[in-house]
């Protein structure tokens, strides 16, 4: 392999068209190979949302339609695919120019895209991504207290999918600290961002006297259970390993090279470590419900891959980018 090749695919429209034309191949085999599953758009605490009896009825032909499934993950993959990229970019996390994020995060959600069940699960990965995206602006010059309002507002949306990202409301104000200096208005700006959702939610149930999706969001939410290693496959392990190691290797290289970014890049991708290690504990903890967490992951996984990519071209990170483009198809044709 010649020498400078990850250098120059870095900022190469190949790169992300690369990146496109698998996530299209990938939803297509799938489309193809996958039957559609009736409940591919709820979970279990949100057939108990107030009127969601009524109207499965007529949306569960929808549902069904594997075409309308197709549509729907391809759309939602690219929105989070171009959040991580405007993540980067807008922020200048990585200090040169690269395509690498948006290429990562097609190639690792199709990865795992068979696993992915009920699939409204991708929702919360875009409200997320578009909650991060809210939070980091507060170190442009914005209205800090509105992108705190929204980043939690998202942070709400995100958690009725799956109720235990209501924990990590904290480390909105952490990170708020880590980038700004946080305030009184900052915290209420985001308990009110966050419990608006739950007061227009509560106010619906109190009409319809049904309380039964608090009671069970609420029971989701302070559940945690260990995952069962050893009801993973060989080679959905060897993929986590990789991803594990990818990982520490792009953080010791952020580590090294400090003192080269500016302030506020360190504070934000400082900030993007504490996240990652967040949706690191609520994956473990997970239980069955591992998948919906290891594809929240993605995002800010691909970022700090993408920054180790695009800032170092030797022999061993183009060795690491190989096996991850052998990894990645055999992980997803495995479980077709």
């Amino acid at each position: 392999m010649a020498k400078g090749f990850l250098s120059k695919i870095t900022y190469s429209s190949g790169l992300w068209i690369f990146g496109l034309v698998l996530l299209l191949l990938g939803l297509l085999v799938s489309l193809f190979n996958q039957p559609a599953v009736s409940d591919a758009l709820v979970t279990n605490h949100l057939a108990l949302f107030p009127g969601w009896e009524q109207a499965f009825p007529w949306l569960q032909p929808i549902v069904d339609n594997p075409f309308v499934e197709f549509a729907y993950s391809l759309l939602i993959i690219l929105i989070v695919a171009f959040q991580t990229q405007s993540l980067t970019s807008d922020f200048r996390l990585i200090r040169v120019r690269s395509f690498f994020p948006f290429f990562l995060v097609c190639l690792l959600l199709v990865a795992i895209y068979p696993f992915i069940n009920p699939r409204i699960t991708l929702l919360a990965c875009l409200f997320m991504t578009w909650s991060c995206l809210r939070l980091f602006s507060i170190a442009e010059d914005t209205d800090v207290n509105k992108a705190v309002f929204d980043a939690s507002f998202l942070l709400s949306l995100a958690s009725l999918i799956i109720p235990r990202l209501a924990w990590l409301l904290p480390l909105m104000w952490l990170i708020t600290g880590m980038i700004q200096s946080f305030s009184f208005r900052n915290f209420f700006s985001s308990l009110i961002g966050f419990l608006c959702t739950f007061w227009i939610i509560a106010a619906i149930s109190f009409l319809v006297e049904d309380y039964r999706f608090i009671t069970e969001w609420m029971t989701d939410a302070i559940s945690f259970q260990l995952i069962d290693v050893m009801s993973l496959s060989h080679v959905a392990i060897i993929f986590l390993i990789y991803l594990g190691l990818m990982i520490l290797i792009a953080v010791a290289s952020f580590v090294n090279g400090l003192n080269q970014d500016k302030l506020r890049t360190r504070n934000l991708m400082n900030g993007m470590l504490v996240i990652w290690c967040a949706f690191v504990g609520l994956w473990v903890t997970s239980g069955t419900d591992h998948i919906g967490y290891l594809m929240l992951l993605i995002p800010p996984t691909a970022l700090f891959m993408s920054r180790y990519f695009s800032l170092n071209d030797n022999l061993f990170s183009r060795t690491m980018f190989i096996l991850l483009l052998i990894l990645s198809p055999i992980v997803f044709f495995y479980f077709q």
